[in-house]
Parts: C-alpha cells; sequence; structure tokens
C-alpha cells in the first residue's frame, strides 16, 4: 500500500487521487496511520461486501422478511392503539 504523509498529500493531491484509483492509499498523520483513501469502485465493491454479510447474518438471525415485519407492525400498533383506548376510558 502506498503511504503519504498528510503533508505530502496535500502537496501531491493529484499523485494520491491517481494512486487512489489503482490501489488504496494511506495518509499517516504525526506518523501514524490516519485514513485510507481508496477509488469509487472499490468503495462500492466493499459497500456491497458489507451489505451482503448483513444479510446473510440477518437471515441467520431469523430475519423475518418485509411481509412477517409489516404483520408484526400492523399487530403492534393495534395492539398500542388498544391498549390507549383502554387507558383513556378510564
Amino acid at each position: 500500500m502506498h503511504t503519504f504523509t498528510a503533508s505530502e498529500a496535500k502537496q501531491n493531491f493529484g499523485e494520491l487521487l491517481d494512486s487512489a484509483r489503482q490501489h488504496p492509499v494511506r495518509i499517516e498523520k504525526q506518523g501514524r496511520p490516519f485514513v485510507v483513501v481508496i477509488s469509487q469502485e472499490t468503495f462500492e465493491a466493499l459497500e456491497d461486501a458489507y451489505w451482503s454479510l448483513m444479510a446473510k447474518k440477518a437471515s441467520k438471525e431469523g430475519f423475518l422478511g418485509v411481509e412477517k415485519s409489516e404483520e408484526f407492525l400492523k399487530r403492534m400498533r393495534e395492539r398500542n392503539l388498544k391498549d390507549n383506548e383502554e387507558v383513556k376510558s378510564k
């Protein structure tokens, strides 16, 4: 991974962007890793992979799906309305 100091990144911003289109670029501040600059394509691939993992995890943990979730929320709303009516009538 190519590394720039924060000062180098400022002075060579065009080079940093060109490098980041090819591979991730680490920027260090005060000698420590601070941020990594990546291309839009790499970001989108990472984001897709992240959401795919989250969907698999949700599915493993018993994800209800859209229809069942809507049914559950409808029942909860109806129950809440009923409870509120009972409180008002007391």
